[in-house]
């Protein structure tokens, strides 16, 4: 694929994504923090919007694209690339249906999601990068091998940077998911007491 015809292709893709989030913009969650159990609807469908519009917009500008005379030659590669772009997106969607999906069951039940909003956004970065690199090496054919190694690399020194930072992180999750200390609850650590 010659260079243009790749900047063209990366333009209308970033149009795409573009286009979505402003598509998408007025479902996502109010800043009201009880609004996922009055409205469990609303909030079941806000993070499915955005990559089910994705897949939308993609797939006509991809028909658009086949039809059109002067895609012709770069057919072959555009096809690989569509075809990576809509699995990505898919991936994507699978992990949000999922995602909302116990959100709506905890929802029904009236109580808060057990899981910290720090922590299910790690989790979902964690399976996108996932799903990027399972596209990347699968459909794409591209040699990830050295993409894990860096981001091994990267982890490492991040993880020794920030070592005291993520240790107090970790143990406030830890706090947060064994449920051991609720608002009202009077403590005491090592002689001060709150």
């Amino acid at each position: 694929m010659n260079m243009p015809a790749m900047v063209i292709e990366i333009l209308a893709l970033l149009a795409v994504l573009g286009a979505a989030a402003a598509m998408a913009r007025p479902f996502r969650h109010s800043p009201d923090a009880g609004h996922e159990a009055r409205f469990p609807l609303r909030s079941f469908w806000a993070p499915l919007v955005m990559p089910l519009t994705v897949i939308g917009l993609s797939a006509v500008l991809f028909r658009l694209a086949s039809q059109a005379a002067c895609c012709q030659a770069q057919m072959p590669s555009l096809e690989r690339h569509a075809r990576a772009w809509m699995v990505f997106w898919t991936a994507v969607l699978a992990v949000n249906l999922v995602e909302s999906v116990a959100g709506f069951v905890w929802a029904l039940r009236g109580k808060a999601f057990p899981v910290p909003e720090l922590l299910r956004n790690i989790l979902r970065a964690l399976l996108y990068v996932a799903a990027a690199f399972l596209v990347l090496n699968r459909i794409l054919g591209r040699d990830i091998s050295t993409l894990l190694t860096s981001t091994a690399l990267l982890t490492a020194v991040v993880g020794f940077a920030l070592q005291g930072v993520l240790g107090n992180l970790l143990a406030g999750m830890s706090l947060h998911l064994a449920r051991s200390v609720f608002p009202s609850d009077w403590i005491a650590v090592d002689g001060v007491e709150g």
